[in-house]
């Protein structure tokens, strides 16, 4: 099994991470498993503080049945207040490509989704993660899930960003904003 250890150092995964270490470790992140809600998804979510989970979640934005723009509207309500509730430092997320295997409607739905979540913070420190990029670093606990998807992206993240600081790899990062 691989584990963030294997990840290149040229990756991008990797000089995103390194880029944003001490947002990482030493501050408040928001993760996002980006989705519109359709009858088999939702966006998952979780926080963590200084590198320990704090709390996860799913997102309910009302149901398949519902319009798009009604979907969407409320996905930007609720990351919104996640943002007000916890005030993350930094804000991972599932970077969708442009182009996969995905249904085409699915594939748009996906890319919608990813847009209100960046719309839909004041975070300055932002990481989009290739779905790749994690997947093939999961460990044996794993089970598919939006949430534990974002739980997984964010455990990813932070388990490499300690990893990069503990081997001495790390670059100064910008001032943290005051609390």
């Amino acid at each position: 099994m691989k584990t963030v250890k294997d990840i290149p150092t040229k990756s991008k995964l990797y000089q995103e991470v390194k880029e944003h270490l001490d947002d990482l470790i030493l501050g408040i992140a928001l993760v996002v498993d980006p989705s519109i809600g359709s009858s088999s998804s939702a966006p998952g979510w979780a926080i963590y503080d200084k590198c320990k989970l704090q709390t996860s979640g799913t997102i309910d934005t009302g149901g398949s049945h519902l319009p798009l723009w009604q979907r969407a509207r409320t996905l930007g309500e609720e990351i919104r207040s996640l943002c007000e509730k916890y005030r993350p430092d930094i804000l991972l997320y599932e970077d969708i490509p442009a182009t996969s295997g995905f249904n085409p409607n699915a594939q748009a739905s996906l890319l919608k989704a990813v847009g209100v979540v960046l719309a839909s913070t004041d975070t300055e420190s932002v990481v989009g993660i290739h779905p790749a990029s994690w997947k093939n670093y999961v460990d044996e606990h794993y089970r598919k899930g939006d949430e534990e998807d974002a739980i997984y992206i964010g455990k990813i993240a932070i388990d490499l960003a300690q990893h990069i600081k503990s081997n001495g790899n790390s670059v100064p990062n910008r001032v943290r904003k005051a609390r």
